[in-house]
């Protein structure tokens, strides 16, 4: 509300004053300077003269509407300082910087937050910084890298990569398009589906941004057993893209299946896959040719605006996902359990590399270690995290701890591959060449062995952070 009255203000301030000029000193032939005069006290809705027309009753009129809106602006602008200084007295006390409407909705949303009212860094202690240049959110942070210091900074960035950049200190990297794709596979995964003998195949039409974050993820975190077959059938990918595709080693029986023609003249394969992803709009005349084939087929559909698609067609067969009021929220960006899981599991390495264990005040050497590391190496930590819920699932099923630590090292291996890393004998980070970078049956004993959690206490606490 007070962003209309200022825009009343921007617009029409000079209004008044004109009009009372062109009154007092056009018609009424009052004097240049007592005109000046009475023109300026309209502000104050104190006339200083008896004299009146019509243009003076509209500089009046127009005068009251100016002045209310400033009265306005003025105790919105008090409210909101004295909301936001109560709102940084809780310790989830959140700022978002933003320009985009996600943004603002998300900041509506938030327990204790607030949109930032400019560039300059609020003494919360969480910050969201999600404009819609990439550049612009990077330099609001290093411009006040000081002032953010020893705050927890959750930054978007919907083209730069991320595992490209020095993340040093707290700073959490966010992407919409990997959101979408996280939320989708969590809400959809395909535990169950992956049980049976048969192969699990996956039709994932469309591959811009979205259709991207939906086969990157799976590829990192659709590992479920060691005898799972899970078939990713992509249509859309341009000559670079397929390169990578083919490229990819998968260390498991799942493979990606890439498609040289137009979806349509695929039809009749499409129909018979066991989940079909459309993540290109408008989808709605190839929507009703994949249900004329196979009316009882699984047609899952992106749209990050509201869409009933789900209820107008008969059946379950359609489900959107991908809505922004459900991507953009509070718990989806911040991720605290998944974060504070990376760390442990970072920690937990530390400890093992050094032959000894966690005290019982080890948070601050922890996040020491979480502050040393790169962008990438976080991001394998967070990939970890996101995982390990399976890991847990299966431990509860009764899969033997070997068993677990292979597909760790199968879903470790993938990260890699996803990055552009291959093996090497030499190690060579720089050139992104890793020499364990081989069949989980040619790693020596101890390095198996890594792949399990090496401190007791840091287990029970990943423990209690993990939901299945």
């Amino acid at each position: 509300m007070a962003e209309i009255f200022k825009q009343v203000i921007k617009r029409f301030f000079w209004v008044p004053f004109v009009l009372g000029m062109i009154g007092y000193f056009g018609l009424s032939h009052m004097g240049f300077w007592e005109a000046i005069y009475a023109s300026g006290a309209l502000y104050f809705v104190n006339p200083v003269t008896d004299h009146s027309n019509i243009i003076i009753l509209l500089a009046k009129i127009t005068a009251v509407l100016v002045t209310t809106s400033i009265l306005i602006v003025i105790l919105s602008s008090l409210a909101a300082a004295i909301d936001r200084f109560f709102t940084r007295r809780h310790k989830d006390s959140t700022a978002v910087y933003s320009n985009t409407e996600g943004g603002v909705r998300l900041a509506k949303s938030l327990r204790h937050g607030y949109l930032a009212p400019g560039k300059k860094a609020e003494k919360t202690e969480n910050h969201i910084i999600m404009y819609q240049d990439d550049l612009a959110n990077i330099r609001l942070f290093t411009d006040q890298k000081q002032e953010f210091s020893g705050k927890q900074v959750y930054l978007l960035l919907n083209e730069i990569d991320p595992f490209l950049l020095d993340a040093g200190g707290d700073v959490h990297y966010f992407n919409i398009f990997d959101l979408t794709a996280r939320k989708y596979w969590k809400d959809r995964n395909l535990f169950e589906e992956t049980k049976g003998q048969e192969a699990v195949k996956i039709a994932i039409i469309g591959y811009e941004k979205v259709g991207q974050a939906i086969f990157r993820y799976a590829y990192l975190n659709n590992i479920y057993r060691l005898d799972q077959m899970i078939e990713y059938h992509v249509w859309g990918a341009d000559s670079v893209q397929k390169e990578f595709l083919k490229e990819l080693d998968f260390c498991n029986n799942d493979q990606v299946i890439i498609h040289e023609e137009d979806c349509r003249e695929s039809l009749d394969l499409i129909a018979e896959m066991s989940r079909v992803i459309l993540t290109k709009e408008p989808y709605i005349e190839l929507l009703q040719e994949i249900l004329y084939r196979n009316p009882d087929g699984k047609v899952h559909c992106w749209s990050p605006q509201q869409m009933e698609l789900d209820k107008i067609y008969a059946g379950n067969s359609v489900i959107v996902f991908g809505m922004l009021n459900e991507i953009l929220t509070e718990d989806q960006i911040k991720r605290e359990e998944v974060y504070r899981k990376a760390k442990l599991f970072n920690y937990d390495y530390a400890l093992r590399y050094e032959n000894r264990h966690a005290g019982a005040a080890f948070e601050k050497e922890m996040e020491t270690a979480w502050d040393a590391l790169d962008g990438f190496k976080k991001g394998s930590n967070i990939a970890r995290a996101d995982h390990y819920w399976i890991e847990k699932r299966l431990a509860k099923d009764g899969v033997e701890e070997p068993v677990l630590w292979e597909l760790e090292h199968i879903r470790w291996c993938r990260f890699h591959y996803m990055n552009h890393w291959r093996y090497d004998p030499v190690r060579d980070n720089a050139k992104r060449r890793h020499h364990l970078l081989i069949p989980y049956a040619d790693l020596p004993q101890e390095e198996k062995e890594k792949d399990g959690i090496w401190d007791a206490i840091l287990r029970e606490e990943i423990e209690k952070l993990t939901q299945e």
